[in-house]
Formats: structure tokens, sequence, C-alpha cells
């Protein structure tokens, strides 16, 4: 069985392991031939992006070494082979996601029941694995605050045109979002126009405060949330400095009056999200734990339990609410996927890169 597996020099290499197919022999998993799995800006950072600061440098070597040898990618689709369970039949056409260091870049994955849902039938397998992380991440980022909104609710989505980006625009069109205002670079104004965006800020012209005043103006009223896909910790995601520039004008409300969630953040933020979701105590007023003051909050996706929300992707898909945009297709090679993981890195893709595993 041929897999990609990070290697000792920073870049990826192709194994073969002599085991044949593997056996799926849990009750709670599904053996998946994969056809297609999708790239993510996770996997080329080598999982650990943002979350451990540059200048550490020994804690940073350290976890590259644990990671020697372990499958990257997260995102698949496939056909079912076996599943002990029955909840799937062999030869059903499934989607989703693998478990952080298990991986999606191999011929064939055990993948929990709870992270996999049928193939959505309109999309292809190259669409269906570009979908499942930045489907989820999208959904479970936005769904908690626009459901909670006015039908007249506004969304601003920072970064619309990369891979959870150009997933958001259409996604929150489709839980109801009245107006929705995306931010990328002039050469991508097109692009996010056709997703759905309503009013495109150009970042390139730099006057993004001012662009943003008018958007709101002619809204006629501020955002209700705003969704950040771009700042991180990573030395090269800080240059606009969204974070600090738009909360500037928030409370009392210029541009925004509601959460401002990312989905990138420095250290000290990944450990707020971790001790979130490991301590979810309710206090006596109902509420959740919560690490967070200020006007922004760190967003991390939940891969466990995902099934039912892959399902509304599905079905979405089906009604041509959401599609994902693949932007290219790699070889299932090392030198293929580190194509891709160069083409990630290098801020200027629009939409997903996805290997093909097999036709």
């Amino acid at each position: 069985m041929k897999s990609i597996i990070y290697g000792k020099n920073g870049h990826v290499a192709m194994i073969t392991r002599d085991t044949g197919i593997p056996a799926c022999r849990q009750f709670d998993k599904v053996l998946v031939k994969v056809y297609c799995a999708g790239l993510n800006p996770a996997d080329a950072k080598e999982i650990m992006g943002d979350k451990v600061p540059h200048s550490w440098k020994s804690a940073r070597s350290l976890l590259k070494w644990h990671l020697q040898d372990k499958t990257p990618g997260f995102d698949f689709a496939g056909e079912v082979m076996a599943c002990p369970s029955g909840f799937y039949s062999r030869g059903d056409y499934v989607f989703g996601t693998m478990p952080p260091f298990q991986g999606s870049l191999s011929e064939y994955v055990i993948a929990p029941v709870d992270q996999v849902c049928l193939k959505p039938t309109s999309l292809t397998m190259e669409e269906a694995a570009a979908f499942p992380l930045v489907g989820l991440t999208a959904l479970q980022s936005l769904s908690p605050h626009i459901n909670s909104l006015e039908e007249s609710s506004s969304v601003l989505i920072i970064g619309g045109s990369g891979g959870v980006g150009h997933v958001a625009i259409q996604i929150a069109k489709a839980l109801g979002a009245a107006s929705v205002t995306t931010i990328c670079s002039r050469y991508n104004i097109d692009f996010v126009r056709a997703l759905g965006a309503d009013y495109v800020v150009d970042y390139t012209r730099g006057q993004v405060i001012p662009d943003l005043e008018d958007c709101v103006s002619q809204i006629g009223k501020p955002y209700d949330l705003v969704l950040d896909c771009v700042s991180s910790g990573d030395p090269r995601d800080t240059r606009q400095d969204y974070v600090q520039s738009i909360t500037d004008h928030m409370y009392p409300s210029v541009l925004v009056d509601g959460p401002y969630v990312r989905i990138g953040g420095s250290a000290k933020d990944w450990v707020k999200t971790g001790c979130e979701r490991a301590v979810p105590i309710l206090f006596a007023n109902g509420k959740p734990f919560d690490c967070w003051r200020g006007p922004s909050k760190l967003f991390c996706v939940r891969y466990p339990q995902s099934s039912g929300e892959l399902k509304q992707l599905r079905d979405w898909a089906k009604e041509g609410k959401v599609k994902p945009v693949v932007a290219e297709v790699k070889e299932f090679t090392a030198e293929g996927v580190q194509s891709g993981f160069d083409d990630i890195l290098s801020r200027r893709v629009q939409g997903k890169i996805v290997v093909r595993i097999r036709r």
C-alpha cells in the first residue's frame, strides 16, 4: 500500500508498505479505498502551523521529528471496502476526514464512521475530496452566529478566495445571510463575486478600512459577524493586521457589531481554545467555559461526530447552493504533493488543491 509521509528534510516522500489492503475490524470504523485527497494549509505547514511560535526553534524541530513517517492529509473521497457496523455498504461512495496525524494521502484509509458521509452525487471525486475540512470549518464557525441573527444579517469574510473563504461565502448565503462582503486581491474579484459575494474590498488598494466603511454605508448597518480566514501567528500572515485594524472600529460599532471569529492565531490563542474544548464547564448562568476576553476569538474545527454536518454540506451541494472549487489536481507522487504544498504556501490558490490517488 502506497502512502505519502513527512520526510526528514522538510519535504514529503512516498513509501510502499508490504501490508496489502488493511483490515477493518473495529465497529466504529470504515475502510475506504481513496480516490482523491484534499490538501490544506495545515498539511503544508506540517500540522503545527502557527500553533508553535516560529522563534521556538527547538520545539518546532522536536515536533517535526515527531511527524516524520506520518501521513499528511485530512480530506478524502473514495469507495467503501468494509464497514463492520453495517452503516455503509461495500461500494458506497463517501467523503470525510481523517483524525490528525492519521492522514488521507494513502491508497486506503480506516476512518471513524462519525467523520464520514455519503458523497454528494452532484460532485466529482475531486470536488468531494476538496470539500470536508473547509466545509466543516465554514459551517461550524458561521452557523452558531448566523442562525441567531435577523434576516437582514450582514457578514464579512476576510480571505474569500482561499480554501475556507470561498466555501464560507456560499455557506453564509445558504445559512440565510442577507449580505456578504469579502476581502481579497484585485485578481480574485470576479471569482468571489461568482461565488455570491455582494461587496468586495480589494486589499491591494491599501485602504481596506475606508473601503469597508463605504460598504457598511451601502448596506445600512454594521457587520453582524466577521470570519477571518487570513490572520494567524505565521509571520507571513501578519502584514495586513486585520484583527487590530478592524477591531479598533468595534464597540461602539462603526464597522462591526458582533463576533470577530478567526481560524488562525498565536500559540497562546491555541492554548485558550484547547482549554475550552478540554474543560466544557457550564456556569450557573448556563454559559460554557470561556477563556476569551476581547472582541476576537479563535475557532478550531471539530472532527468527531461531524457526519451530520457533512450531510448538510452534501444536501447543499445537491441543491446547488455550495460547490467547492478545485484549483488544480496533483498526481499521487512525492513531487506532486510537495508541489501542492508549495502552491498553498504561496497564498495564491483560488479554492482547493486536490491529489488524485486513483481514477
